[in-house]
This record gives structure tokens, C-alpha cells and sequence, in this order.
């Protein structure tokens, strides 16, 4: 997401914006690891065995 990388100029970052590119993208990040884990144990199912029959 550099835009030393994206325009193939030499040096780091030379935009004052370049900190909002780094933060979408560790919550990108974030939110793909932590998302399916959730949805995870959201969804599974918890059974208690068999009920006794009367």
C-alpha cells in the first residue's frame, strides 16, 4: 500500500494519508481472522445427549 511501491518511486511513504492505508488495512486483517471465529462458535450447535423418555 506504499506508494513508493505503487508508483515505483524511490524512498518511503510521501503521503500524509499513508497512516489511514496502513490502519484499513491491519482491520482488514484483522477482521479475517477474527470474523470467521466468531461466526464459528456463533454457529455451532451444543447438544446435551440423549433426553430420558418417560
Amino acid at each position: 500500500m506504499a506508494l513508493a511501491d505503487t508508483f515505483a518511486i524511490s524512498g518511503g511513504d510521501h503521503s500524509r494519508w499513508s497512516n489511514v492505508l496502513y490502519f484499513a488495512s491491519a482491520a482488514a486483517f484483522v477482521g479475517a481472522v477474527v470474523l470467521p471465529i466468531v461466526f464459528a462458535f456463533r454457529n455451532r450447535r451444543v447438544t446435551h445427549g440423549l433426553r430420558p423418555v418417560d
